[in-house]
């Protein structure tokens, strides 16, 4: 090592941990020295400094501002060499702001799906009871109003006069929104939905193309051009990709992977 001079003054033997692991971190050349040597005897100065750091000249205005640095992270009260160190937030903060998004796109498919479901079988055998049914010849439909009102609540279409509704049609109660079940190969199960405004703006839309009740595919709306599609591929009920859209860009999302680790 070429000649040295003395750097800084250290405190107290913490300060002096501190600023060595950072040294040792940067490549630093240093020599530490406490004021215990045999110049005392080996006898400790309380009223002096703890030590000191020789290093070449080169370094000692690097060295001064890392021990400037460390006395302002210890008066905030912040352990520079905490597992929570300047690296380790960004990594934690990375990671919330990740995950955080990621959790609640889960959430949300895991209820939107149980809510659909839900929904249908309330409106199929429980509110049907309060609606007074009608074919209506020229739409080819079951057309089911509330008794109390007269609005449509229910269409159920059999365009093939076979007794098998190709489209149910479900208008909420406010008649702001409609939901439509496809049964296209007409086998009394469901494979497909669409959510809708009265105004034609779409709310969600699923397919279900083994007709086991687990949506494939799951689009939720919040605007033409903002929107999040969940996909499942391994027909266990849970999304395991979400493709979020906002104004013609993508981003993937590859949600069992980061939540699930790659578990089923």
């Amino acid at each position: 090592m070429e000649k040295t001079v003395r750097a800084c003054t250290l405190e107290d033997e913490s300060e002096a941990e501190i600023v060595c692991s950072i040294l040792k971190e940067q490549d630093i050349p240093y020599i530490l020295k406490r004021m215990e040597d045999s110049a005392y005897d080996g006898l400790y100065v309380s009223q002096g400094p703890w030590g000191f750091i020789e290093a070449p000249v080169g370094y000692v205005d690097s060295i001064v501002q890392i021990l400037k640095d460390v006395k302002e992270s210890r008066t905030d009260g912040e352990s520079p060499n905490s597992a929570f160190s300047t690296n380790g937030k960004s990594r934690v903060i990375k990671v919330i702001e990740i995950g955080v998004p990621v959790a609640l796109l889960v959430a949300t498919v895991i209820l939107l799906i149980s809510y659909i479901n839900l929904r249908r079988t309330f409106d199929r055998y429980v509110g049907r009871q309060s609606v007074s049914w009608s074919w209506v010849a020229a739409e080819k439909a079951m057309v089911g109003k509330l008794r109390t009102t007269g609005q449509v609540r229910y269409k159920d279409y059999d365009r093939n006069y076979n007794n098998i509704y190709e489209e149910s049609n479900i208008y909420s109660i406010d008649g702001k929104r409609v939901t439509t079940y496809y049964d296209k190969n007409e086998n009394h199960v469901n494979e497909s939905f669409v959510e809708k405004e009265i105004n034609g703006n779409l709310i969600s839309e699923g397919e279900d193309k083994n007709e086991n009740g687990n949506y494939e595919h799951l689009t939720v709306y919040y605007s033409p051009t903002e929107y999040v599609e969940y996909i499942e591929k391994n027909d266990d009920g849970r999304a395991d990709e979400a493709i979020v859209h906002n104004d013609g860009k993508e981003r993937v999302i590859d949600l069992r992977a980061f939540l699930f680790n790659g578990q089923p």
